[in-house]
């Protein structure tokens, strides 16, 4: 079975990183893939190097950052965001969180994401997008 092209394109480069001792993670949708849904199709496969990858509460802060940083209106950071929130759902560090939102200026969105995910999870999304619509907020 062959590695995702994107395997195969980051092997390279942590193998040089460990060689000159450099540190590094992996961020942005990579690890957003990682820890959530991934945009293309992967499969699994057994590798023989080790990844650093940021956090999933990081990755989860960091997209709400972008989507605040571009206008609010990127599909693609708002789905990373509920990817990572419904695969890591109990395992998340809720108060990292909620702490971390709120230093960074994106609590609002947080609480959001929070209700549009466990919206969706009860079969009540539609009741919370009407409501978002009435109150003139987009989702």
């Amino acid at each position: 079975m062959k590695n995702p092209d994107i395997l195969e394109a980051i092997i390279p480069v942590a193998n040089a990183f460990e060689k000159l001792g450099i540190a590094y993670y992996i961020g942005g949708s990579v690890a957003s893939s990682a820890y959530g849904f991934p945009r293309s199709t992967m499969d699994e496969d057994q590798i023989n190097i080790e990844f650093y990858l940021v956090s999933p509460e990081d990755i989860i802060l960091n997209k709400l950052m972008w989507f605040r940083l571009g206008g609010g209106v990127s599909d693609r950071q708002w789905k990373d965001v509920l990817g990572v929130l419904k695969v890591q759902k109990n395992l998340l560090d809720k108060e990292y969180l909620q702490h971390w939102a709120s230093e960074l200026k994106v609590k609002d969105l947080l609480d959001k994401e929070y209700l549009q995910h466990w919206a969706s999870e009860l079969k009540v999304k539609d009741l919370l997008d009407k409501a978002f619509s009435q109150a003139g907020i987009n989702n």
